[in-house]
């Protein structure tokens, strides 16, 4: 199925389904402590390069690892920080 069908196949929810589904409780940055906000900057930084190519297969695979590289950490480390929902299958 590619990408444009299972958009498509999808529906609108609220924030409340959402984590209902996923069982993450969204919080606000300004919520965060101080460890916490440099925490979560460092690991958006770290998966920014390969959010673009989110569906393209092999190129977020080839950035996955570099950015791994990169920063001296696993490529099951850098998948990690988008969260288990993004790798279902």
């Amino acid at each position: 199925m590619g990408l444009d069908t299972l958009l498509k196949s999808c529906s609108e929810c609220t924030s409340g389904e959402l984590s209902e589904t996923t069982g993450v409780v969204p919080v606000g940055v300004n919520d965060l402590n101080a460890d916490q906000r440099k925490t979560m900057y460092e690991r958006y930084t770290m998966i920014d390069p390969v959010l673009s190519f989110v569906a393209n297969d092999r190129m977020r695979s080839r950035l996955i690892c570099s950015v791994a590289k990169e920063h001296g950490v696993t490529k099951q480390t850098v998948r990690s920080y988008w969260g288990p929902w993004y790798w279902k299958e």
